[in-house]
């Protein structure tokens, strides 16, 4: 599996400004060929999902490149990454699918309290085309409004 640098930024929302940074920095590693022949492959997606999944959980930058730098398997940049590894018993509730609630009360009570226990969220909605738009939450991280942006822009052209 090989990815070209703009089959990479889709994949990994990411501009391809950014992707040549993380390689320049060593955030990842270099690939082999360079010029419009570069090929990316899964270890390079697979350390980039690793790198924002860990900084979506609050790691710094360099902490996070640090950690997914010293993983030494694809075992282990897909545990960093938080994708199911052949460690992970893929029970419904390891891949996030709840059972069924023995009841209607038990599927919609729950949640309503959860909701009304919530503060409001407030979002804001961009319009992509006609009859589809996206919705970013306010108080979203960088990354999540970064990625918001680069689909806006992407559907903007």
């Amino acid at each position: 599996m090989s990815f070209s640098l703009k089959q990479l930024a889709r994949k990994t929302g990411m501009s391809t400004f950014a992707i040549r940074s993380w390689v320049r920095d060593e955030r990842i590693p270099r690939t082999e060929a360079r010029g419009p022949m570069t090929r990316y492959g899964e270890e390079h997606l697979l350390r980039i999902r690793a790198i924002q999944h860990l900084r979506r959980g609050g790691e710094r930058l360099d902490a996070a490149s640090e950690r997914v730098k010293s993983a030494t398997s694809h075992e282990e940049l897909r545990e960093l990454a938080g994708m199911p590894t052949t460690k992970t018993k893929e029970t419904p509730a390891a891949l996030g699918v709840a059972r069924a609630p023995a009841s209607i009360d038990a599927l919609v009570l729950p949640a309503y309290r959860a909701e009304n226990a919530r503060a409001r969220e407030v979002w804001e909605h961009i319009p992509i085309c006609p009859g589809v738009e996206l919705r970013v939450r306010v108080d979203a991280d960088s990354e999540a409004k970064r990625v918001a942006r680069a689909i806006e822009d992407a559907f903007a052209r």
